[in-house]
């Protein structure tokens, strides 16, 4: 019978779970429990709690990207159940919140609104990971007001400030240089902002410069282009990329569905309604444009 850690969280083999966190099964440690060698000098301070009201405040106004987060594979699908707009990235009340639930989940403290955080020599699973998330988090970008949309199902939480029309604006790089680069921006079209991710996968993101943007495909099945069950494609021209050394072809702008990332098309973030409306943002503005529509990335 699979045996369950914490609240919630089911072994199915107690094994792995616990080498997913580092600990030999056979060591006797709790698996609620990551041991940390202590140093000579160092001085353990009482185990500590962190309220749920604590985790928030301490993550409010704070995005996660669980993708960058100093965590196991295990704790990290755990983990994403609190994407609730499945977009890669924790942010919000909504759920910050249901990331202190799961949290929890490793917790045996008793309560849903705290965990034992463990010590500083001796920070427990939940504490560990908690701090984690703090160290991967950034702010929220553009917490005022703007016309914009965004992945986030409640926009005047989410909002950022709307960008310059026809600008992929990037706003952090992820192995800069490496072949699997990723890219993370805002990109305005026809007056309204989105989150998209570039590369992470194959040759890494696409190059900056100009692009220009033609009509390709209106719906697509396939999972890596398609978010809620909406897809689209859109055709993006050719360019030289000195970074791997050749012209980077085939691009395309399309949901970014399944893991967070491209092989270097601009992979827009957001649930099914956000997906809607970039397409017939895009498709306004190929019409007005007689059926090219110029892209900056920059």
């Amino acid at each position: 019978m699979p045996r369950r850690l914490g609240k919630g969280v089911e072994d199915v083999g107690l094994r792995q779970l616990v080498e997913d966190d580092g600990l030999s099964a056979g060591s006797g440690i709790r698996p609620d429990t990551q041991y940390v060698p202590s140093t000579v000098g160092s001085t353990e301070v009482p185990m500590s709690t962190m309220t749920r009201t604590d985790f928030n405040n301490r993550m409010a106004n704070r995005s996660v990207d669980l993708s960058q987060a100093n965590i196991t594979n295990a704790q990290r699908q755990h983990l994403s159940a609190a994407d609730l707009n499945r977009d890669g990235v924790i942010e919000g009340a909504r759920e910050m919140d249901r990331a202190f639930l799961q949290l929890d989940d490793y917790d045996r403290n008793g309560s849903r609104n705290s965990i034992n955080a463990g010590t500083n020599m001796r920070p427990s699973v939940p504490g560990s990971i908690a701090n984690a998330l703090q160290q991967a988090s950034a702010p929220r970008r553009g917490l005022g007001g703007g016309n914009t949309t965004s992945g986030a199902t409640a926009p005047a939480t989410g909002s950022r400030s709307s960008g310059q029309n026809g600008v992929a604006q990037i706003d952090r790089t992820i192995n800069a240089g490496a072949r699997n680069q990723r890219v993370d921006g805002r990109i305005t079209v026809n007056g309204n902002t989105y989150d998209f991710r570039s590369g992470g996968f194959g040759r890494g993101s696409l190059p900056e410069g100009t692009y220009n943007v033609t009509r390709h495909l209106d719906s697509r099945s396939n999972s890596s282009m398609t978010v809620g069950g909406v897809g689209y494609s859109f055709a993006v021209s050719d360019k030289y990329d000195a970074r791997v050394g050749g012209t980077r072809s085939l691009l395309r702008i399309h949901p970014d569905g399944n893991s967070p990332g491209t092989e270097g098309c601009i992979g827009i973030v957001g649930n099914a309604a956000t997906q809607r409306q970039f397409r017939d943002d895009m498709l306004a503005e190929i019409r007005r444009n007689g059926g090219n529509y110029t892209l900056r990335v920059q």
